[in-house]
C-alpha cells in the first residue's frame, strides 16, 4: 500500500512533480547534500559487496553522488545511470564517471537484462507512487546472486512533515512531491521479486546537523533506511 504525502505542514507549499523539482533544484543539489542519510549505510553494505569488479546500474542517478562514492569505495568496471531529469543529468555527465547515461523512467527503463552485479537507488523511491515496478527493474537487471541496495528517507520523517523541501536558487522554496512506502511494503515487494533479505540499516537525524538544517525539531527521529536485498539463483 502506497500513502501519498500530499502536504507539507510547517511550509505551506503545493507539491511540485518531480521533474519540476529536480530543474529547480540541481544547481545547488550536490552543496546542499552532505551524505548525512545515505552514506552511514553505504558504509555498513559496502562490507558486503558482489565479487569486483562491479557492473552497476544507478537508478534514480541524479548528480552521479552515489556513483562518485562506488568509485571511492570499490573495485568498478562500469556504472550505467538513469534519471528523469535532464538538468541533473547534465551535471552527472560533467562528472565523466558513467559509462551510459539515460534519460528514462527508472521504473521501465532500457538497460538490458541480467547484466549487473549490483543495482542501486539512493533518495528517489519516495517520489514513486508505487514501488512495485522499480523492484521488478531490478529483479530483471540483475545477475543471479547480484545486490540491490535501496535507500530512502524513512516513512517516519515523511509522516512527520519532513518531505523533500528545498531552497532554490530564485531564493524560493520547492517541495517536491512525495509517497510515503512503509518498510512493510519494501519487504513485500522484495519478496514478490525473487529477492533474498541481506541486511538493513537505519540513520537518525543527528544533532550537529539537525540543528543547523529545516530538521531541528526531528533530532534523534529516524532520518533514512536502508535495504540490501540478494537476487536468488
Amino acid at each position: 500500500m502506497s500513502y501519498v504525502h500530499d502536504s507539507y505542514s510547517d511550509s505551506g507549499l503545493d507539491p511540485v512533480p518531480v521533474r519540476k523539482g529536480y530543474a529547480a533544484w540541481s544547481e545547488v543539489y550536490d552543496s546542499m547534500l552532505t551524505g548525512v542519510l545515505e552514506e552511514p549505510i553505504l558504509d555498513r553494505f559496502n562490507k558486503h559487496l558482489p565479487p569486483s569488479p562491479l557492473c552497476v546500474a544507478d537508478l534514480g542517478c541524479g548528480t552521479g553522488r552515489t556513483a562518485q562514492w562506488l568509485l571511492d569505495h570499490a573495485s568498478v568496471a562500469s556504472i550505467d545511470g538513469v534519471d528523469i531529469s535532464p538538468e541533473m543529468l547534465d551535471i552527472a555527465r560533467g562528472k565523466d564517471i558513467y559509462r551510459n547515461l539515460l534519460l528514462e523512467d527508472i521504473q521501465d527503463c532500457s538497460l538490458p537484462h541480467d547484466a549487473y552485479s549490483l543495482v542501486v537507488n539512493v533518495l528517489t523511491a519516495c517520489h514513486l507512487e508505487s514501488i512495485e515496478n522499480l523492484y521488478a527493474t531490478a529483479g530483471r537487471l540483475l545477475k543471479p546472486n547480484g545486490m540491490f541496495w535501496i535507500l530512502d528517507l524513512h516513512p517516519h520523517i515523511l509522516l512527520s512533515g519532513g518531505g523533500t523541501v528545498v531552497p532554490v536558487p530564485s531564493g524560493e522554496s520547492v517541495y517536491i512531491q512525495n509517497h510515503i512506502h512503509l518498510l512493510s511494503e519494501h519487504t513485500q515487494c522484495a519478496r514478490d521479486h525473487g529477492f533474498d533479505f541481506w541486511d538493513f540499516h537505519e540513520t537518525l537525524v543527528a544533532k550537529d546537523w539537525g540543528s543547523k538544517s529545516s530538521y531541528s525539531k526531528f533530532i534523534d527521529h529516524p532520518l533514512g533506511f536502508g535495504f540490501s536485498w540478494e537476487k536468488q539463483n
